[in-house]
């Protein structure tokens, strides 16, 4: 099974689905997507990006003690008191064990597949996903009503951003469809493919000076974004060294958007997301 995504969404078509009452709204989470698989005889977790990564989890072994079964539960992987990129890091699949903070990690839930019925409408899933009351997790709240106050709240609390979906809309594994499903982030960060380097000049001469990225445009074709350059003196070091740490693995980039021409606007490197494949890196 694949997640269902979502459409970005830009503000002038903000108002619309503010107003629209087809469309609920709730906080988007930053962190790592993932699937929950429970039934009688498995339990796994399984990023976007299709890895396993349950071994890194053994606090949230307790999930599979609840008595609904045969359920696929769609989160976000997050931790109010780690980064982003801490995250990230601790969850990359490659890891052996888990470290000593992976129990600050725990699952916002959003969506709930039962029984592989994906045609049940967004409104009447997320009724049976209330209805589950996990403990230790967060069930992400819904907005039928005051959907401004909402979007404000998340603003000025400087969250990642918001979410609108369509009551009546269908499970729809792996599609990213209009009318359905849109996202709107207050902080600008995209999913790219680290490309290539390219040689650093003054005090990094002889080192990786700036990464050449690249993302898939909207018939399928990869194509050149732009340079950014950012990162800590201990990850340009190991983009010098050890590039292969990095070069065809997808990172998360911050920048300003796009320009005219489709390149990011002073774009930043923010740490590499393992969860994700080249496929997710996507111009918006």
């Amino acid at each position: 099974m694949k997640h269902m995504l979502a459409v970005p969404l830009k503000r002038a078509d903000l108002d619309k689905f503010l107003m629209d009452e087809n469309y609920v709204a709730e906080q988007k989470f930053s962190g790592i997507r993932a699937f929950i698989y429970k039934s009688p005889s498995y339990f796994k977790i399984i990023t976007r990006g299709g890895h396993d990564i349950t071994h890194l989890l053994p606090h949230l072994q307790y999930l599979n003690n609840y008595k609904y079964n045969n359920i696929v539960l769609d989160c976000e992987l997050y931790s109010p008191s780690l980064t982003d990129a801490q995250v990230a890091g601790f969850l990359n699949y490659r890891k052996d064990t888990p470290t000593k903070y992976n129990h600050l990690i725990i699952p916002a839930f959003f969506d709930v597949i039962y029984d592989n019925d994906t045609d049940m409408p967004y409104i009447e899933r997320r009724k049976l996903l209330q209805s589950y009351s996990l403990a230790n997790t967060i069930t992400v709240a819904l907005k039928e009503k005051d959907k401004r106050e909402l979007f404000d709240r998340m603003k000025k609390d400087k969250k990642e951003g918001i979410m609108f979906k369509h009551v009546n809309s269908p499970y729809l594994c792996g599609q990213r469809k209009v009318g359905h499903w849109y996202k709107y982030k207050f902080s600008k960060t995209y999913s790219c493919i680290i490309g290539g380097f390219n040689e650093g000049k003054g005090k990094f001469k002889d080192m990786v000076g700036s990464i050449k990225l690249y993302q898939y445009n909207k018939n399928g074709v990869l194509e050149y974004v732009g340079n950014c350059s950012g990162m800590t003196d201990a990850v340009r070091w190991e983009m010098t060294y050890k590039p292969e740490l990095y070069l065809n693995k997808v990172a998360e980039i911050e920048a300003n958007g796009y320009t005219d021409n489709k390149f990011l606007r002073h774009s930043r490197f923010l740490y590499l997301r393992h969860d994700l494949s080249d496929k997710d890196c996507i111009v918006e």
